[in-house]
């Protein structure tokens, strides 16, 4: 998953570094407005691929992922006042994601219900953790010091450093900056508590100025959208919540805080706050690990708000997977304290080295599972096409690509080739209307009957463990689940997709499927749909595990010709 994220982020990026926001590559089909995706998730990857190319990617890769650790370690410092516990704790945390891993990878056990909220705080995929966790966890650090302050009167540079991140966070990742938002208004209200009132005046001046610039990130993000395809926000996974569906919201979330896992967080959370005493956390460590539990609070308080607040959603799962990392996350430096502070101390320094060690160990043991289930062949296979366009001259053309392998994809571009045909919706700037369009084009290009296209149409309806490929090659635009489907239900969906339908929660965008009028709107689009000259490719590299391979001879007809081919791959080329 993260490596077909890659993917499509990265082409982005290529666009963006060319200070091109339509991302089209087209010559003949342009993009109306630009994309509307949160751009500063990817604005530094986009500023260095300028200078460095895909290169990039792996510089900045260590450089966040470092970033991110150091941020770890300072706030644990922060905490713990020890650099080797510190050390310590941050190698444990990163091993754990390691050890789950290698339990996923090496057993039968599925523990990646475990992995998902761990990794999706600061595990390595681009852009998020990579890059939104750095600026979350910068403002984490931040609030800890802002508030181990004993004066009322705070520094005025940290409520401007919390400013700039939250700017950067409300064009990324939002959701972090609404847990970011409701855990300093606890962490205020906790420390101040009858001071509040003073405290706000003593410091409205910084206030004023952390205001302003979270208005400037408000007023970047609106503009954003103004200037975006209107398309693709629905692409993007956004869609309009009225009273009823929040009550529906609601509901879920307030069932999802009996789920087991969240009732032992929550047990074993208030245990330790009610014994700190016994845990020796007394005087100035009580408020040290306060900060996580009001962590916790905040990320469970979070998704409620936002459901109160706004009227449309959007990923809404990743506001769970935020409940349980900062569960976690308390409940971890508890353990630290107590089995490294209270009772091994004398040790840490063997036992440092041996963490390291062991971190070391299963990251090769992960990397060996990946290098033996990657298919080498394909690979090789790409090499081919690389060394076989190089020799026959494929760069810095005019010619339009059409592939189904993003590697390829970043080949054609990486030989300075201006134009490809990309019809992910998730990826694209164009409108519905056009991607259709070019989807359309490509399946009458490949002779595909009615019959073949409504099969497509209804792909995986019966499988309850797949989607439509189709629908989803349009982003989350036909997502379904309780709340989000055509109405009246009973007549878009047959019996048995309905059903299904109904039992997905409002917080899961990843079914995709097609309602029966988008269905029958389709069709008679298809059956009444000419092949646009315009839209037409100049070449094919294809793979061949693409559904529609045995089409590719009804591209003579168009006078394409093959002009290589090996075990993975048939490139066409117009004549």
């Amino acid at each position: 998953l993260a490596d077909a994220d890659f993917n499509t982020y990265s082409l982005i990026v290529e666009s963006i570094s060319r200070i091109d926001f339509k991302t089209d590559w087209s010559l003949n089909q342009l993009s109306e407005k630009i994309i509307g995706f949160p751009f500063f998730s990817l604005i530094w990857h986009s500023i260095f691929f300028h200078f460095f190319d895909y290169y990039s990617f792996i510089i900045l890769e260590i450089f966040f992922y470092f970033i991110l650790i150091l941020l770890f370690f300072k706030i644990f410092y922060l905490v713990q006042k020890d650099l080797l516990i510190s050390f310590i704790s941050v190698i444990i945390l990163i091993s754990s994601l390691e050890i789950l891993s290698l339990i996923i990878n090496f057993t039968n056990l599925n523990f990646i219900v475990v992995l998902r909220p761990l990794a999706e705080f600061y595990g390595q995929r681009f852009p998020h953790p990579l890059v939104t966790s750095v600026y979350f966890f910068t403002i984490f650090l931040i609030s800890i010091k802002l508030f181990q302050s004993s004066n009322l009167k705070l520094n005025k540079k940290y409520f401007i450093y919390i400013g700039l991140m939250s700017i950067l966070l409300i064009n990324s990742f939002f959701f972090h900056f609404i847990k970011s938002t409701i855990f300093l208004i606890l962490l205020a209200i906790h420390k101040y508590k009858k001071n509040l009132i003073n405290f706000i005046k003593i410091n409205y001046i910084s206030f004023l100025q952390l205001f302003c610039l979270i208005l400037v990130g408000f007023c970047i993000l609106f503009a954003h959208l103004y200037i975006a395809e209107n398309d693709y926000s629905a692409r993007l996974g956004t869609y309009k919540i009225y009273f009823d569906d929040k009550l529906i919201i609601l509901k879920v979330l307030l069932k999802k805080l009996i789920q087991p896992e969240i009732i032992v967080l929550l047990s074993l959370s208030i245990i330790c706050r009610l014994n700190y005493r016994k845990l020796g956390i007394i005087n100035q460590d009580k408020m040290n690990y306060d900060l996580f539990l009001i962590f916790f609070v905040a990320c469970i308080i979070s998704p409620f708000v936002f459901v109160i607040l706004t009227h449309t959603s959007i990923y809404l799962y990743y506001f769970w997977s935020a409940v349980k990392f900062s569960g976690f996350l308390y409940l971890f430096l508890i353990l630290i304290r107590v089995f490294f502070i209270k009772r091994i101390k004398s040790k840490l320094t063997i036992l440092s080295s041996f963490f390291v060690i062991f971190l070391i160990f299963s990251n090769l043991c992960n990397n060996y599972y990946k290098q033996l289930n990657n298919d080498y062949e394909v690979d090789r296979n790409r090499l081919e096409i690389k060394d076989f366009l190089f020799d026959k001259k494929y760069y810095n053309t005019d010619i339009i690509l059409l592939s189904n392998d993003y590697p390829i994809m970043h080949l054609w571009l990486n030989f300075n080739n201006k134009y490809l045909i990309n019809t992910d919706g998730f990826v694209s700037s164009y409108s519905d209307e056009i991607l259709e369009n070019l989807k359309i084009n490509y399946l009458k290009l490949l002779n595909l009957n009615l019959d073949s296209f409504i099969k497509i149409l209804n792909e995986n309806e019966d499988n309850i463990n797949k989607r439509n490929d189709f629908a989803k090659s349009f982003g989350y635009k036909y997502s379904v689940n309780l709340i989000r489907h055509e109405k009246p239900i009973e007549e878009e969906y047959s019996k048995k997709l309905s059903k299904r339908i109904l039992s997905i929660s409002p917080l899961v965008q990843w079914h995709q499927f097609f309602s029966n009028k988008e269905k029958k709107r389709l069709i008679n689009k298809y059956k009444n749909f000419v092949i646009d000259k315009n839209s037409i490719p100049d070449l094919f590299i294809m793979r061949k595990d693409d559904i529609f391979i045995s089409n590719f001879q009804n591209l003579k007809i168009l006078n394409y010709v093959q002009i290589f081919e090996n075990q993975n791959f048939i490139i066409l080329k117009k004549s």
